[in-house]
This record gives C-alpha cells, structure tokens and sequence, in this order.
C-alpha cells in the first residue's frame, strides 16, 4: 500500500504544534527547540527536544505501548466474539434399566464353577476354526474334540456305570435271596438280637441323614428348573428391550452427532457470513482502527483541521499587515510633504530672523528629515503574498476536506475493494456446509442401516425364543416330573424308614417300592445330569468365558474381528472400518465400559472425518484463499497531490523571516529550523517507506478480519470436536446391553442347569448310599419275620417287647374245639403272618409264648451253622389260637 500520507501528516502536525501554536499561544513560548537534525547513522529523524535521551525512551515506550495494544486488540476481539451454541438434546431414554438383573440372586454360580473343572480349560480355537475351514479331515476333527472333551467323556462314562449299578445289584438281590442270604450267613458272626437291633438303628439313623441330603439335591433341581423357566419366559422381554435400547442408542448417537455438527456449523458459517456482509463493520472500521493506531492518521487528521483554522487566521493577519503597510506607505507621504513644508517655513523663518537672532536661528538641522519606510520589503515579499493569497484562494481548505472525507471512507473502499475475496469466502465456506450436510447424510443413511440390520436379528432371535418359549414348558414339565418322582420315592423311603418303632406290613413294601422307582429313575437322572452338562458346561465354558474375558476379549476377537472365524472378511464392525482401520471387539466393549464416546469407540471417523470436515487448517483451498486476500494490496490514498501542493507552498511561505517588518511578532517566528526541520519531515517519509513497516500495513486485514473469521472456525471445531468425541453418544448403554444379556444368558440360565447337573450327579450318589441301607433294613425285617414267624400289626412300644422276652418259657396249649364254619372257611385264604395280641389278664397266652420263644432259641443255639425256614419251624409248633376268646383255631400255613 501506498503511503502517501504519512510525510506531509506528520509535517502538518508537527508544523501545527511548533509552529503556529508558538505564535499564537503564548502558554507554548517556554517549549525550546534545540532545532532538528539528520542521523547518517541512525537513517532517521529524531525530534530533540531537552533531553535526546529521554525522546528515545519515550519513544520506545511508545512502540511497545502500541504493540501491546495490538496484542491486545487481537485478543479482545477473539474473546469478546464468542459463538453461542445450541444445547443438545438428551435423546429417548433406555429401558435397559427396567430388567433389574442387579436384584436377581445369584444363588447358582458357585456350581458352574465346580462343574467347570471337568471342561476344558483353554478355548478351542484352532479346532473350530479348522472345522470352519476344512482344513482337517472330519476323523481328525472328532479326535482332537474327544481328545479335548476326554474328562467330561469318562465322567458321563463313570456316572452311567453307577446309575446301572444301582438297579442291577437290586435285581441280583431280589432275584436270588437265597444266595444272596447265604453269603450274609457267611460273612457275618453269630449276632444276639440286641446287635442286630444295633444295626438296625444304625442303618436307620444313616437312612434318616441320606433322606435329608436327597432334598438337597431334590430342590436344586426344582430351584434350578424354576428360575431357566422363569429366564426363558423373561428372555423375549429381555431380548425386546435390548434391542430397542439398541435401535435408540443408534437413534440418539446419530441424532446428536447430526445436530451438533450441522447447528453449530450453521451457526459459526452465519456469524461469519454476516460479518463479511458488514464489512464495513467488521472490516473497513477495524482495518481503519489499526491503521490509526499504527500511524496516528487520526490525531494527524485533526491537526489538518486546527492547522486550517490557524491558517486562516495567519492569513486574515497577514492581509490586514499588508493593509496596514499600505496605509503606511500614504501615511508617510503625507508626512513626507509636511515635512517639506515644514523645511521651507524653517528657511523662510531663517531668512526673516534678526541679526541677533539669526546665529540661533541656523542652529536647527533640518536636513535628512525624509521619511524612508522599510515597507517594501514587506509589501513585495512573495511568501508574505502567498500567506495573503491563501484566504483568497480556498484550495487548501478544499484539500483538507477532501482527505478528511476520504479518511472516513476507508471503510467503505476497503469494503468494495474486497468485494471478490468475501464472495470467494463465502462461496467456499458455503460448499464446506454442504460437505458437512453431505457427510451427516451419510451418517444417517449408515444409522438406518445398522437399524434395519437390528430389526432384522431382532426378528430372528424373537422368532428362536418363541419356539424356546414353547418347547421349554416340556423341559420344565419333564424336570418337574422327575423331581416329583424322586420326591415319591423319598416319600415312600421316609414312610418305610424306622423311626424307633416296630415295623409294620407296609414297612418292606415301601421300602422296596422306593428302591425300585430310585433303580429305574437313576438312568433318568443320569440323562438329565449328562444333557444339563453338556448345555450349561459348554455354555460356561465356550460361551460365558469368552463373554467375561476383560478386559482381553480375544476368543470374541477371533470370531468377530478382522480376520476371525465368523467375518474373515469383512469383519463384525465392518460398517464403522476403513481399509486401513479396523474396529475390534475388545476396544469397543472396553471403550463402552469406560463410558466413552460412540465416535472414539466405533472409529465414526472413518465415515464422519470431523477433522476434515471441520478443520479449518486442513482446507488448503481457504487457507490459499486467504493468503491472497491478506496479500492483496489496497490503494487508499489520504491525502491528494494538490493538497501536496497547497502543504509545501504553505510550509515555505511560514519560512517568510518576519523579525524585521512584522508588527505582530517581535521574535523569530519559530524557535524551530525550518530548513532542518524540512530534512527531518523527508528522513520521516523514507524510514517510513520501509519494507517492516509497509508488510505489517498490508497485514492488518489478517490480523483482524481474517483472524475473526479464523476464530469462528477454530470455534465451530473445538466445540463440535469436544462435544463429538468427549460428550455427546456415550457407549455406555451399549456395555450395560451386553452385561445384560450375558448375565441373563449365563447367570441365569447356564449356571442353573450346571446346578441342575451337579443336583443329578450327587442324588445318583445318594441314590448309591441309600439303596444298601435299605436292601439291609429290608433283609433285616424279613430274617426278623422268619426267625418269630410273625409280624408286628402295630409298632410296640419298648417296655413291651421287653416283657415279651421276660416271660416264662412253659407253653400251655389250649384243648382243641369242633371246627367251626369260620374254621373250614380260613384255610382258603391266602396265608397271613399271625397276630400276636397280648393281654395281662390271660396268663395262658402268657406262658405259650415263653414255650415258644424257649424252643425258637433253643433250636437257633444247638444250629447256628444254619438256619431252617420258616415252614420247618413252624412245624414244631402246633396250631395255637393267639387270639384271647377265640373258639376257632387257625392254622399256621
């Protein structure tokens, strides 16, 4: 940019100050001008005042005054500009939290653990892949799978021998008594009775501890089915707000992403568009501000305008001196002519003086009288002229005006001036608001898509867990009927258990009624043991682990990553990966757990480059742009080359030397050199033609109007970064849908059937534990049966029996009566145990049953190396009524 302005500015405002103000103010006459002069060194002026060195500091305090102020005024106007954004709306809410899985009792969990000891340890994943593959031969494969699944496979193996022990040994007890007895015999010593009812309260008291561990295991399973039953009729519920948790999440992630980007971009591009359309506010008056602050136009300007006003008045005085001398000049013609008359009347006097007179009248010297006035000087002065023909001629005053009136038209010029540049920027900014559109756009187009890929899975797995739904009310009827039946067969084992008491004619029957239904349920239990297994154990193992593997993830990497067994390519994520970024698993699950954002988890970049899209540093085209328009050079000329003119013809007429012949002043006009002080104004005007000073002229543009424009868009990016990246679509929804609904896959339905299957396994060793107790009681009941040839109608109490066994052994038989019809009729019924009935008021039964508890002893001590049946020693008694008041005898057998 020219300056053009700058010499004759400061030489009107110094010329001003020094000049005029010392002539006509007299409140100025004590400043003292040491004069001015020309620094070859230095190659500028320099004003010396009193002291130099105090003009240069002042003059450097100066300089940083106004650089900090233009610091200053860079920031104030970034600071004081400050975009209002809108706020971001919250979005719908989730419903994941309706679930409620944090009030579900984990009362299961510890089971999956015993139970995950006999799976394997390691996942299996270079198995599956290769089944995935085919790269193994199918032989191959169901080696490696046995050779991995070896311990759960020789678990089933044991646990099915067992539960076919069970009904085999009862079978070989039932099926072959004899032998079976024979080798009791055999094994056991000579017992009293007083042992074996030991062992029988023995064997009771274990049958009672057994009974109370089968409910263990009995409500495990009836607990377990309860709560799968209970998570599979919740699953379609669950399943549901799951997914719809998803689909909003999606909804409300892009929903803000779309209106923080595309609001605060509208935003920020209206704020700058409206500033470039008032240029003359946001550009031409700070542009004129700095220019001011960098060059005191201003304070120049308004030294035109008292220079004007003193002008005027120089040369309104100058006139009136020039009137006066012409006044003068007729003054001292007249008084030229009376003095001339005044000679002759003086020589006309001397010559009529007296001779006494006369020496005295010769003593007047009245030559050299002539009045000579030094006015021509003054009257034919050319600079004197000039001063006078400054009032008649208004050019100056016209200069003036016209640089003062193009001064505050800067704005306005500069505004036209950069007319090309602002339609450029706006153009430009306008197309990166339509990339930004576009972008979002895409956003929305990838948000429906994941939505109807929701849509589609939700279908599907509703469909899945409808049939689920149906098919599990068959599972839990058919776990319900097993426990029922094991909860008949604890009903009738808990009948027949002695409780001290003696046995009745449902004792035996009940018992081997319960061992039987246990023998040919226990296959049953095993099955169900083995199916729970292999469900909730893989489950546990090959699910649940992979799922609960924080913060590593690798299993669900291996399938779901790139490169993995399920998306080999592309992977899971493929909507959110570039070819060069790939999002994993195990980053988004963490990144999720953390509460992060749905653009730095997902890598939204990818799709949606905010730093392309909204970084203005990154846009070449606008930066090229502006480097052009900060570039561009502004021709605003101040001052005119007429008013050039006017300036120096009045710089050299106030060089008129008005000492000799002005009446007004009686001093040098100045205190000031004029011809160094011309010097000075020159040296001004080439320091201030320098290259430094003439780039941070044509800069003021960038440092204000572009750096506005600048800061906006530095604005719109951290705001919409910050909020995109740090705020705005937290995943954490995202990590709670995939605790849900592993906790509902895992704690609620695999960990109950590992329970389920721990409860199977240990009722089979119940099972195992109790059946020998009872083929013991049972064979212990029939050898009491054989050896007293009858049986208890009612248990007896202690005292009792006791009695029984005190009594005397003498046995009175009755004499015999004529049969009656009641004794032709009893011999067809089937043979029944007799019925002991004692009474203390009929001694002769008394002493029967000693007679024959002496004989049924003596013959068990004189054959102890064997015992006959039942018939033989029966036989050695003779019929006997035990009825009291009986007439008709009954036969034995």
């Amino acid at each position: 940019m020219k300056l053009l302005i700058l010499c004759p500015v400061y030489a009107l405002f110094l010329y001003t100050v020094c000049v005029f103000g010392d002539v006509f103010n007299d409140r100025n006459n004590d400043l003292c001008w040491e004069g001015l002069g020309k620094s070859d060194e230095a190659n500028m002026c320099q004003i010396k005042p009193f002291r130099t060195d105090s003009a240069i500091s002042i003059r450097s305090e100066q300089q940083k005054v106004k650089e900090l102020r233009n610091d200053n005024l860079t920031r104030h106007t970034i600071q004081n500009f400050r975009l209002q954004f809108l706020d971001i709306p919250t979005g719908d809410d989730l419903k994941i939290h309706e679930l409620q899985l944090e009030n579900e009792l984990l009362l299961f969990e510890a089971f999956s653990g015993l139970m995950g000891y006999l799976l394997p340890g390691e996942f299996p994943i270079g198995a599956i892949r290769n089944a995935f593959r085919d790269t193994d031969s199918s032989h191959l494969w169901i080696f490696q799978v046995i050779k991995l699944e070896i311990l759960v496979v020789l678990w089933i193996i044991f646990w099915a021998i067992l539960s076919l022990c069970l009904p085999v040994g009862v079978m070989v007890f039932f099926c072959f008594p004899t032998n079976m007895r024979r080798l009791n015999e055999e094994l056991s010593n000579d017992s009293l009775d007083g042992t074996r009812r030991t062992t029988e309260q023995t064997l009771g008291r274990l049958l009672h501890v057994l009974l109370i561990l089968m409910l263990f295991p009995v409500i495990l399973i009836l607990a377990g089915n309860e709560e799968i039953s209970k998570s599979i009729s919740k699953a379609p519920l669950s399943v549901t707000t799951i997914y719809d948790d998803i689909t909003t999440f999606i909804r409300n992630s892009n929903m803000q992403i779309s209106f923080i980007t595309t609001s605060s971009t509208d935003i920020a591009l209206e704020a700058i568009r409206k500033e470039l359309e008032d240029g003359e506010t946001f550009l031409g008056q700070p542009y004129q501000q700095q220019l001011t602050s960098e060059t005191g136009l201003d304070m120049a300007l308004a030294s035109l305008g008292n220079l004007k006003n003193e002008t005027s008045k120089v040369s309104s005085i100058v006139s009136d001196l020039l009137g006066e001398c012409e006044t003068a000049k007729k003054a001292g013609k007249a008084l030229q002519d009376e003095i001339q008359e005044m000679t002759r009347q003086l020589v006309a006097i001397q010559q009529q003086c007296t001779a006494n007179d006369r020496p005295l009248c010769f003593t007047i010297q009245f030559s050299g009288f002539d009045i000579t006035l030094p006015l021509n000087n003054l009257t034919t002065d050319s600079k004197i002229h000039e001063l006078d023909r400054i009032k008649k001629n208004d050019t100056l005053n016209k200069s003036i005006d016209a640089a003062r009136k193009r001064y505050s038209n800067i704005p306005g010029q500069l505004v036209h001036e950069s007319t090309a540049y602002i339609a450029d920027i706006k153009s430009l900014l306008s197309r990166k608001r339509t990339d930004v559109y576009k972008s979002t756009h895409e956003l929305d187009v990838l948000a429906r898509t994941l939505t109807e890929e929701v849509n589609v899975s939700q279908k599907a797995i509703f469909t899945i867990l409808e049939n689920a739904v149906k098919w599990d009310l068959w599972r839990w009827l058919v776990i319900l009927a097993i426990g029922a039946l094991v909860l008949i067969i604890w009903s009738f084992l808990i009948c027949g258990a002695p409780c001290g008491c003696d046995v009745t004619s449902k004792t035996i029957p009940l018992l081997i009624l319960g061992i039987s239904l246990s023998c040919l349920i226990s296959p049953i239990i095993w099955a169900l043991g083995t199916v729970t297994l292999l469900l909730g154990g893989h489950g546990r193992s090959f699910i649940c682990h992979p799922l609960y593997d924080h913060p590593n993830y690798g299993i669900l990497g291996e399938f779901l990553d790139r490169g993995g067994i399920l998306y080999e390519e592309p992977e899971f994520f493929f909507d959110f990966s570039s070819e060069n970024d790939s999002v994993k698993i195990a980053n988004v699950l963490n990144g999720c757990q953390r509460d992060q954002t749905a653009y730095q988890t997902f890598h939204i970049q990818n799709k949606f480059p905010l730093n392309k899209k909204l970084n203005y540093k990154t846009w070449d085209d606008l930066n090229t742009l502006m480097n052009n328009f900060t570039k561009a050079k502004f021709e605003v000329e101040i001052l005119s080359t007429s008013l050039q003119i006017n300036l120096q013809k009045l710089s050299l007429a106030s060089a008129a030397n008005l000492t000799d012949y002005r009446l007004q002043i009686s001093s040098s006009i100045s205190r000031w050199d004029l011809a160094s002080f011309s010097d000075q104004l020159n040296s001004v005007g080439r320091q201030l033609e320098d290259t430094v000073i003439i780039r941070k002229m044509d800069n003021l543009v960038k440092r204000q109007f572009t750096d506005r424009i600048e800061n906006h868009l530095e604005e719109l990016y951290s705001y919409t970064t910050k909020k995109v990246t740090k705020e705005i679509g937290k995943c954490r929804p995202i990590w709670e849908i995939f605790h849900a609904g592993r906790f509902h896959v895992c704690k609620l339905i695999f960990d109950p059937l590992n329970a389920i299957a721990f409860a199977s396994f240990f009722l089979i060793l119940v099972f195992i534990a109790t059946t020998p107790i009872v083929v013991k009681l049972i064979d212990i009941y029939q050898e009491g049966s054989r050896e007293g040839g009858f049986s208890y109608s009612h248990r007896s109490s202690l005292e009792e029996r006791e009695m029984i066994n005190t009594l005397p052994t003498t046995w009175i038989s009755p004499p015999p009566r004529p049969p009656t019809v009641a004794s032709h009729v009893q011999p067809t019924r089937n043979p029944q145990p007799p019925t002991i009935t004692y009474t203390r008021s009929s001694p002769r039964p008394r002493s029967k049953l000693s007679g024959l508890a002496s004989r049924i002893t003596g013959a068990r001590s004189k054959t102890p190396q064997r015992r006959e049946t039942l018939r033989e020693t029966l036989r050695l008694i003779e019929p006997i009524h035990w009825k009291s008041g009986s007439t008709t005898p009954r036969s034995w057998i």
